[in-house]
């Protein structure tokens, strides 16, 4: 009986609420006999939600994506408002099969999870950990991505690198990550080594490109994607200025650096091609810009 739309006999009986109650004196009633004795429970019906808030929460963002390694901070809302977690019973954040790890957790639906070093899925779970409502939980399942490529822009494409007298040419770029929706602000950047190809003239003996490392990227923006905090400097240079002609390509392919201090090559590779002329031109390009 009462207002919870309950009824039966015997020592227990299911009650199902099919309303929240709107503010926290808004209760819902269930009346229970027994011979001449009646007893009135006023029970307040809430609900709850996990909030998943990623630290680089830029606008446009994916908030069911995660770059690998970011952070995402980790709460709850509870309606009707004004009810706390511990009054529900506490609510605790926990990690099913899955990648990354929860710290900083609470019984008050607070922690934090730190995505993995590796592509896959996480299973987040909010529970309940006790009262009538105990081990009723919330499961929130998001996707870890790694790196799947780079673009590049020039730094100024009105400014171009040269020294008189030298056959030389340079330019200034960007790294940018795709994709472009969630974050890698939490990996380091670099470039791997690679052999030189289609070498000729005064480049005949070309060396490798060099492995390197950038450093840090930055935070994400939805149209081009997390920066490369470094600028590349792309460059030739050949003194005498007439020694000769000549060119070479390196196909230098982008690794991200997890928290494990392991390089991971992505994406597709960029192509550097340098070129002189006996008669001191020189023209050098790199990522699609020259």
């Amino acid at each position: 009986m009462g207002t919870s739309g309950a009824s039966g006999t015997g020592e227990t009986t299911e009650v199902i609420f099919n309303t929240l109650s709107s503010t926290t004196s808004d209760y819902k009633t269930v009346i229970a006999e027994c011979g001449l004795s009646m007893v009135t429970v006023n029970v307040i019906v809430y609900d709850f939600q996990g909030t998943l808030v990623p630290d680089d929460n830029f606008t446009g963002r994916s908030q069911t994506d995660y770059g690998l390694e970011e952070i995402i901070v980790l709460g709850c809302n509870i309606t009707p408002g004004g009810l706390t977690a511990s009054q529900v019973g506490g609510l605790r954040w926990s990690e099913g099969l899955g990648k990354g790890s929860l710290s900083n957790i609470t019984n008050n639906g607070t922690a934090n999870y730190d995505a993995s070093a590796y592509p896959g899925t996480a299973n987040l779970y909010l529970t309940v950990q006790s009262g009538p409502s105990r081990e009723y939980f919330k499961n929130y399942i998001r996707i870890i991505v790694e790196p799947s490529g780079t673009r590049m822009t020039r730094v100024n494409p009105n400014n171009v690198w040269h020294i008189q007298w030298t056959a030389s040419a340079g330019i200034k770029l960007y790294y940018w990550l795709d994709p472009t929706n969630v974050s890698f602000k939490y990996l380091t950047f670099g470039e791997g080594s690679c052999p030189a190809t289609s070498a000729w003239g005064i480049f005949s003996t070309q060396g490798p490109h060099p492995q390197n490392t950038f450093g840090e990227i930055m935070g994400g923006n939805i149209v081009m994607g997390c920066r490369v905090s470094g600028e590349d400097h792309a460059w030739v240079q050949v003194i005498p200025w007439d020694a000769g002609d000549g060119g070479f390509v390196w196909s230098i392919p982008t690794q991200y650096i997890d928290d494990t201090g392991t390089r991971n090559t992505f994406g597709s590779t960029q192509n550097h091609v340098p070129q002189v002329w006996s008669n001191g031109n020189a023209t050098q390009s790199k990522g699609g810009h020259s």
